[in-house]
């Protein structure tokens, strides 16, 4: 969201534009398409990417971006910003460039901290070695002072043989950051298993590419100096592809997503809520929302108002868009007056694909013959473990001589 109470949205052919959050069906109203970009349709990573404002705006109204430049044979990044007063673009000014890029694992989120430092994600740009040699700004997430220049306290910054920008390193492909609890967050794709959710701090190394999630069934020696993500998602089975995060705070009125951080997945195409432990250092519990609802999920937003928005980007080359591709979505929680175990709530997400949440802990799903389909307990109707006992349609949850209807899609 950015200070203009508006939803910026960046394309990766080049055009920024903003959208009104509070306008159904809003139409973009065009900042800038920015003429360097290099972007292939329908064609991997690079691109415009990243993008998010000074933090104080009002009397330094500036816009920072990340993008790929150069040609497909030689693609680089470059960070850059530009002022926005009076809706027009001032002058952009590049902050770094000449960073390694490639079609895919090309970077980049850009976020500033509580800090005032800008923080950027970068990937291994498909070279996994480059996430540990010390001279590369490629596997890192760099640091740097609001106009380009290094931070004397960057870990790095008075060593001889580091990049002097870099504040940690050992990453593959992060493509999310979130501050929260005092923490920086990162979400990390995996190569075909494990994706990262990590904690990042300054001189850290994430282990890419000799370790790969936990540092479990790694020799001793590899494990050495390495940091595990607070959560890896699915060793040795399947990926992710973790995309933008947010935080979702404990005030939020949806209580089952309370002090969480919200992940976006592109390949198995679904909502993350990671539930966080009081002191925001452990992922307690972990479920999924919206599963192949939308298709793949790029980012999330939770605004300063509980607002949730998702962004769709089916129209990646890796994903099937329908005719209403690519779209920004608000999630819109809704509750009822009934006073339940769980809080005053309706089942939500309601139509689902994969799991509702009910009001009640304990109760019953009949279809509408009123003839059983299962007995629940602990508040969650699994629709992934029902073995096509349920085929698409309407039921009830019943519970506390109460009734309410479910539908699967």
């Amino acid at each position: 969201m950015g200070p203009d109470g508006m939803l910026w949205v960046t394309e990766r052919y080049g055009r920024i534009s903003r959208i009104d959050p509070n306008t159904e069906n809003s139409e973009q109203m065009e900042v800038i398409i920015i003429d360097e970009v290099f972007e292939k349709p329908n064609d991997g990573e690079w691109g415009l990417m990243g993008l998010t404002f000074h933090p104080d705006f009002d009397n330094e109204p500036w816009v920072y971006i990340g993008y790929t430049y150069g040609t497909a044979q030689d693609p680089k990044n470059k960070i850059v910003r530009f002022r926005w007063e009076s809706g027009q673009v001032g002058v952009i000014e590049t902050l770094i460039d000449d960073i390694k890029g490639w079609w895919n694992h090309d970077g980049c989120r850009v976020k500033f901290g509580p800090d005032e430092k800008l923080y950027i994600t970068m990937g291994d740009a498909a070279v996994p070695n480059l996430a540990q040699d010390p001279m590369s700004t490629s596997g890192k997430i760099l640091r740097m002072n609001d106009d380009g220049s290094i931070p004397e306290d960057n870990p790095f910054a008075m060593l001889d043989g580091y990049d002097p920008y870099i504040y940690s390193m050992g990453h593959r492909n992060p493509q999310g950051l979130v501050w929260a609890n005092g923490i920086l967050y990162s979400s990390e794709h995996g190569p075909d298993t494990d994706d990262e959710l990590n904690i990042i701090e300054a001189g850290k190394n994430y282990g890419w590419p000799i370790v790969n999630g936990y540092c479990d069934n790694e020799p001793t020696e590899n494990c050495e100096n390495m940091t595990d993500p607070i959560r890896s998602y699915h060793p040795n089975t399947t990926t992710e592809a973790l995309a933008g995060i947010d935080y979702y705070p404990s005030d939020g009125p949806i209580e089952g997503w309370r002090n969480s951080i919200l992940l976006t997945a592109l390949r198995q195409r679904k909502l993350i809520v990671a539930n966080l432990s009081a002191d925001g250092r452990d992922v307690i519990d972990s479920r999924e929302f919206f599963r192949q609802e939308w298709g793949r999920l790029r980012d999330v937003l939770v605004t300063d108002d509980h607002r949730v928005f998702v962004a769709v980007s089916n129209r990646d080359g890796r994903g099937n868009p329908s005719a209403e591709d690519d779209r920004i979505i608000e999630i819109i929680y809704k509750t009822s007056s009934v006073e339940t175990d769980g809080g005053s709530l309706l089942p939500f997400p309601n139509p689902s694909s994969y799991e509702i949440n009910l009001p009640y802990k304990s109760g019953r799903i009949v279809d509408i013959t009123g003839s059983l389909v299962s007995e629940i307990t602990g508040g969650i109707w699994d629709l992934t473990t029902i073995n096509g006992i349920a085929a698409p349609g309407q039921y009830f949850f019943v519970a506390n001589s109460k009734i309410f209807p479910l539908f699967i899609r």
